[in-house]
């Protein structure tokens, strides 16, 4: 167990926010954080990260922060589903990678996500078509106030858009250690999303590893490397709408791009909506909206967390008055 005392969170966040943490520990098995939980003053702040992507802090964090590093992944049943059980301190498209490499199929359109195996559960993370929610099985967690082991079925996680119970009912109560895939034991590809289909119309061979090298190279040409530049990924969500809202908007601006949820509802672009109040490449301080990608904020170099959220919620405002339409912020904002 790795304690440090009144460190930067810097290194430990993607938009390379430099705030204060008072205690920052990393957790390397589950045995390690019972004897945290164990010690732990009850009154004290706690929160939990990954990767720290999807994360904007604001502020100085008074309390303590678990880093989850905790590793392991293992195929526990083999038949018409493999049953696969990561660790939460995973790194994700390592993760990934691995359960092509084991032929375990079904994760390969979330390639080259950043973060961490048990922050894809919170987050119910998803790209081209899939979502993390399609193939979780269990979620393992430890109860923060009780220190005891927990598992939750996928229906009791709550899934849903970009969101679970983790992120509602249950949030900070308790420490996600390890989640348990159900992938499928032969290929079923995924791929009626336009960007996947044009790519893999020149390729070869279509398969799962083609996919995931082809989703792979559509997120490095549209996303900022996070190393060089402090971004989250996508900021905010698409919003539902109402299909007939859809329609009166649509006779105003006929490009407008939906995707059907519902026989009632459809999920509009948000990064369409930006781009189109003008936001796309513009900077606002030392904050700014990625060229590539509108739905990308990204810390132009110092940014404060403040700088970066007056920077979204001027975007949400502006989307709002020219389409009556309100962007939800996918990135936690602490």
């Amino acid at each position: 167990m790795n304690i440090q005392h009144h460190v930067s969170l810097k290194p430990y966040n993607s938009f390379h926010v430099d705030v204060q943490v008072d205690t920052f520990i990393e957790i390397e098995t589950e045995d390690e954080l019972k004897v945290y939980l164990s010690e732990r003053n009850p009154q004290e702040k706690l929160f939990v990260v990954g990767d720290g992507g999807n994360l904007l802090f604001v502020h100085d964090f008074h309390g303590t922060i678990l880093k989850m590093q905790n590793k392991g992944i293992a195929i526990v049943s083999d038949g018409d589903y493999k049953y696969v059980r990561a660790s939460a301190g995973e790194d994700w498209d390592g993760f990934v990678r691995y359960t092509l490499e084991n032929k375990c199929y079904g994760l390969e359109n979330l390639a080259l996500i950043p973060g961490k195996v048990g922050s894809a559960a919170v987050q119910n993370i998803g790209a081209y078509g899939r979502e993390a929610c399609d193939f979780i099985n269990k979620v393992y967690a430890i109860d923060i106030q009780t220190n005891k082991s927990v598992v939750f079925s996928n229906e009791e996680c709550k899934f849903a858009y970009r969101n679970s119970i983790f992120k509602q009912e249950l949030k900070g109560k308790y420490v996600i250690t390890a989640v348990e895939f159900r992938l499928f034991s032969q290929p079923k590809p995924c791929i009626h999303y336009a960007d996947v289909q044009q790519r893999l119309e020149k390729e070869k061979e279509v398969n799962c590893n083609t996919i995931y090298r082809v989703v792979s190279q559509i997120r490095q040409e549209k996303l900022p490397d996070v190393e060089t530049i402090g971004n989250a990924g996508s900021f905010f969500k698409n919003p539902i709408v109402d299909k007939h809202i859809y329609d009166k908007l649509q006779s105003r601006y006929e490009d407008l791009k939906s995707f059907s949820v519902s026989e009632k509802q459809c999920k509009l672009s948000a990064a369409q909506l930006i781009e189109k109040c003008g936001w796309k490449g513009k900077t606002m301080g030392k904050a700014g909206v990625y060229q590539k990608q509108p739905l990308v904020l990204i810390n132009c170099g110092g940014a404060k967390g403040q700088d970066i959220l007056n920077l979204a919620q001027n975007i949400q405002h502006d989307v709002f008055e020219q389409f009556g339409v309100e962007l939800e912020m996918e990135v936690n904002v602490i």
